[in-house]
C-alpha cells in the first residue's frame, strides 16, 4: 500500500489531526501521512512539487484529505485551487468536516471533491471511516498517480 505514496491531511485542529491518525493506525493503514496545519502550508507544498521534472511529481500525494473550517484560505477554496491548477486537479481529495450543511456538500462537489465525510464523534466510527479509505482509495481503485508512474 504504501508503493501508492503519502497522503496529505490538511487540518487545524490538532485532536481532529491525532483521532485520525490514530484511526489510520488501528486500521493499519501504512502510506506516509503528512499533517499541514493551514492550506497556506499545503499549498506551499504543493507549489514546491509543481515542478514538471519526474522526480518532482513523484512526490505529489496520492490523495488529499481536506478539512472545510480552516483560517485564512479555507478548504473550499483551497478545493477550487487544486481542481483548477494542470497538474494537481487529478489527485483525489476527500472532504472531511463536521459540516453538513447541503450548500457545502453541493459546493464542494461541483467544485471536484471526490469524496464528502462527515468527522464523527466516537473513535470506532473514525476506525471504519480509516478503514474505508484504506480500502477504498489505497487498495481498491487506480489512481492517476498509479498510471502515471508506468
Amino acid at each position: 500500500m504504501s508503493a501508492r505514496g503519502q497522503v496529505f491531511l490538511v487540518e487545524d485542529n490538532y485532536d481532529d489531526w491525532e483521532a485520525m491518525v490514530r484511526g489510520f493506525k488501528a486500521a493499519e493503514f501504512d502510506a506516509p501521512i503528512v499533517w499541514f496545519k493551514s492550506t497556506k502550508e499545503a499549498l506551499g507544498r504543493l507549489n514546491d512539487l509543481s515542478d514538471e521534472c519526474e522526480e518532482t511529481q513523484q512526490q505529489l500525494p496520492s490523495l488529499i484529505i481536506l478539512d472545510l473550517n480552516l483560517p485564512g484560505i479555507d478548504g473550499r477554496e483551497m478545493l477550487s485551487i487544486i481542481k483548477s491548477t494542470p497538474h494537481l486537479k487529478m489527485i483525489p481529495v476527500i472532504i472531511f468536516t463536521t459540516s453538513l450543511d447541503q450548500k457545502d456538500v453541493l459546493k464542494c462537489y461541483d467544485t471536484g471533491a471526490n469524496s464528502y465525510m462527515q468527522k464523527p464523534v466516537k473513535f470506532e466510527k473514525m476506525r471504519e471511516i480509516c478503514e474505508t479509505i484504506k480500502t477504498y482509495w489505497m487498495k481498491t481503485v487506480i489512481l492517476p498517480k498509479d498510471v502515471l508512474q508506468h
